[in-house]
């Protein structure tokens, strides 16, 4: 028997000849969502095969003409916000708690009036997460086995948005996207939504000055000279402008509200909403230096008793998120819809270690650990019953299980419209928060899973070693491989007294309100589960005692060892859109160096090879004060990149290189020296096994393609000593030329618009920089 409970219309349906009344009377005489449930089990514990056509017709006809109107519906997704930013879980992981050291109140009043959602999971990173929430399946299902930056979302996947054109509603996207922007099919307004207004990439160089990051054509600085930002329509792929200047949370939750003011204007509160909002908030801004984390002064100063300049500004771009949330709600009843609304909130992932803090949770955002995957939701509305709310969830719940959730059982929409090349993997859980039977339908995660796709064995696939095959089920966490690092980090201790900013590493930008300041390195250690690790979660939330090895629970590793393989085995290749983006990216940015706007020009995959770019205008070639600069993590010597950068940026820490004054590259000195001399290198291609160089643990050795600065311990490689170690070697304070590369017929250029360095053939046409004529000799060239 399947007991679904309705609180004015009990029922029991056991099979067709026991109903209370004849099956079509019944159908047409029992509540939507009842229906919806009984679809989702047909041939498991409700026996309606006969009538299944039947079913379904009768379910969408009742979805259609049922009185109680389809609520609009407000998808909120904080970026990184960690598990301890807003609540406080206690070490049972029963109580739940406002965090007193956070300003929040729009987002507490929202869960106090709603149902806090504390055992609701996602993946460890960006958008492998919205993948699931857009399209109710897991992230690996998909083929996003990780974040590799090229993948979009397979057109053969319906996203949340198309479902609910279907019932009438109107849709909109605003903020980050990150789910395909090579090519037009794959862009928000042509998967469903009617307008979209945000970026990309994953992120933007600045709060106020929304570049585009250096993997994206951009230069990683608030002055970067392309903007990833977008206000499109349907067909209408067009860039946002006006913008910079403003803070990324205005843009997004103003025309929030704009839209939700017109949209009951134009179309009546009857017309239904869906508006997915993506805040960058608190994502770390990508540029150029430390200064990552960016609020208004006056937000910051909310947090005078906070210690360190990281927390005073991560607490302060929290608190912008709620100020956003607030705008949200205000909006709606500012509409009269309010009171047929419902509003979802999710973060993306958990809070990333440098600056976000998720205890009782172990580790943190690009972690299979907890505190990486299970964060921050709640959902609210005034359809939920009175005695629900503000009481927290402990049901089991997955970002796949909004799409089923919203377009199921919020819209009416028929779950038989769920085609694709995979089921839907999400559950509806609407039953759940508004009738008295409170147990969640999902009894398992699928976190992460390793098969030959991702595990190096096919060519042109990337690897997601060492994480390995994760997955929850019940009580039950069995993890392999390496889940990252370890550290349970709470939100710092506040203060007596107030403490003036920029007593640490904050800094105001001269003439604005511009505080910015950079994550407090962590360290813990890497725990290997070799072969596994196993946890009882919801007796050790923080994961600290590891089951594995007792014989008392190897049956229940063997079992989901098994379960988790044989998933793994039903994973797709790899969501690239094409095998080499990298022709589609160099046409990008060459158009949006003219044009100073990153978006799609194609519709499909042009013909390979390209033609080559056409040449760009001198006054954006060759521009007067921009330097060859080295990347830094922060104010002692951990360079790891190279980029170009106005040489009067404050921003520039490790400014170095050749300056562009003249049609050629004039050398320089480095600027800022660091601590010791010593021979620092510009090295370009393999490193050899016999080279000791200072490496940040996410540079791989055997990286062909980026340009970066190493501290060598193998005396100067000019000697003839090290024929792959390349560029310019810091002595006495003064920059050198070195040998140059592992491939003879390659030059370091200035790739696009002078805005980053790449490795390429010399007879490209954009290439300009260093070539090698002799294996040990580099000549300019520009």
């Amino acid at each position: 028997p399947y007991q679904l409970v309705e609180p004015h219309l009990p029922v029991r349906v056991q099979a067709r000849e026991n109903l209370p009344l004849p099956l079509p009377e019944f159908l047409d005489r029992c509540p939507i969502q009842i229906l919806q449930s009984m679809q989702m089990v047909m041939g498991v514990g409700v026996e309606l095969v006969t009538w299944g056509v039947l079913f379904a017709s009768l379910l969408a006809e009742k979805a259609t003409t049922s009185a109680a109107p389809m609520p609009t519906v407000i998808h909120i997704v904080a970026d990184d916000l960690g598990f301890n930013d807003v609540w406080q879980l206690s070490t049972d992981g029963r109580t739940l708690t406002d965090n007193p050291r956070t300003f929040t109140p729009n987002i507490n009043q929202l869960m106090s009036e709603g149902i806090p959602l504390i055992a609701y999971h996602t993946y460890k990173v960006c958008s492998p997460s919205r993948v699931a929430i857009l399209t109710g399946r897991y992230p690996w299902g998909v083929g996003y086995y990780d974040m590799e930056g090229a993948e979009s979302v397979p057109l053969t996947f319906k996203m949340l948005p198309e479902f609910l054109k279907s019932k009438g509603y109107r849709t909109s996207a605003m903020g980050k996207w990150n789910l395909g922007a090579w090519l037009k099919p794959y862009t928000p307004t042509r998967r469903g939504f009617d307008t979209f207004t945000g970026y990309y990439a994953a992120c933007q160089v600045d709060y106020w000055y929304h570049g585009s990051p250096a993997n994206q054509c951009g230069v990683n600085s608030p002055g970067d000279p392309i903007t990833d930002l977008s206000n499109s329509t349907t067909e209408n792929i067009l860039p946002a402008r006006g913008h910079n200047g403003t803070y990324n949370k205005d843009i997004f939750a103003s025309e929030a509200e704009r839209l939700i003011i017109s949209h009951a204007a134009e179309f009546g509160v009857e017309t239904p909403l869906f508006m997915y909002l993506a805040f960058m908030n608190v994502h770390g801004a990508a540029n150029e230096n430390m200064y990552t984390l960016q609020a208004p002064e006056a937000t910051v100063a909310l947090y005078n008793r906070t210690q360190l300049d990281t927390y005073k500004v991560a607490g302060a771009m929290i608190t912008e998120l709620d100020d956003g949330v607030g705008q949200i709600r205000s909006a709606l009843e500012a509409a009269g819809m309010s009171a047929t609304s419902v509003i979802t909130f999710c973060s993306d992932n958990g809070g990333p270690l440098d600056h976000a803090t998720n205890a009782p949770l172990r580790g943190g955002k690009h972690t299979l650990w907890d505190g990486g995957l299970r964060v921050t939701a709640f959902v609210w509305s005034p359809l939920i019953p009175e005695a629900r709310r503000g009481v927290p969830w402990e049901g089991l719940m997955h970002a796949s299980d909004w799409l089923p959730t919203i377009a199921f059982g919020m819209a009416g929409v028929n779950p038989t419209e769920a085609t694709g090349p995979r089921p839907v993997d999400g559950h509806s859980m609407w039953l759940a928060w508004t009738t008295s039977n409170t147990t969640s339908p999902r009894t398992e995660i699928i976190h992460q899973v390793v098969n030959r796709y991702c595990n190096g064995s096919t060519p042109g696939s990337p690897s997601v070693l060492p994480f390995g095959d994760t997955i929850r089920v019940g009580k039950y966490k069995l993890m392999a491989g390496a889940p990252g690092q370890s550290t349970v980090l709470p939100w710092p201790q506040e203060a007596t007294n107030a403490v003036a900013f920029g007593a640490t590493n904050g800094t105001l930008e001269p003439a604005t309100d511009h505080c910015r300041a950079g994550g407090v390195k962590q360290e813990a250690p890497h725990v290997v589960c070799d072969p596994w690790c196993l946890f009882d979660i919801e007796a050790d939330p923080s994961e600290s005692k590891d089951l594995a090895s007792d014989p008392m629970f190897a049956s229940i590793v063997a079992k989901l060892a098994a379960r988790v393989r044989e998933a793994a085995a039903t994973g797709p290749p790899w969501a690239f859109p094409v095998n080499d983006s990298r022709p589609l990216e160099i046409e990008m940015c060459a158009a949006a160096a003219i044009s100073g706007f990153y978006e799609p020009l194609r519709e499909a995959p042009a013909p390979t090879p390209l033609p080559p770019p056409p040449p760009f205008p001198p006054s954006k070639f060759i521009r007067a004060g921009i330097c060859l600069g080295v990347v830094s993590l922060n104010k002692v010597h951990s360079a790891f990149g190279i980029t170009m950068a106005s040489c009067a940026s404050p921003k520039a820490v490790w400014t170095s290189g050749w300056v562009r004054e003249q049609p050629t590259l004039e050398s320089m000195y480095l600027r800022n020296t660091p601590p010791t001399n010593g021979s620092w290198c510009v090295h370009i291609g393999v490193w050899p096994s016999n080279m000791t160089c200072r490496m940040p643990p996410f540079v791989t050795p055997g990286n062909t393609h980026t340009p970066a600065m190493r501290q060598c311990t193998d005396g100067d490689p000019t000697s003839g000593g090290n024929p792959v170690g390349s560029g310019f070697n810091y002595t006495a304070g003064l920059i050198r030329s070195l040998s140059c590369v592992d491939e003879p017929n390659a030059c370091l250029a200035v790739d696009t618009d002078a805005a980053s360095l790449i490795i390429t053939n010399c007879t490209d046409p954009r290439a300009t920089g260093w070539s090698r004529e002799v294996a040990h000799q580099a000549r300019n060239q520009f």
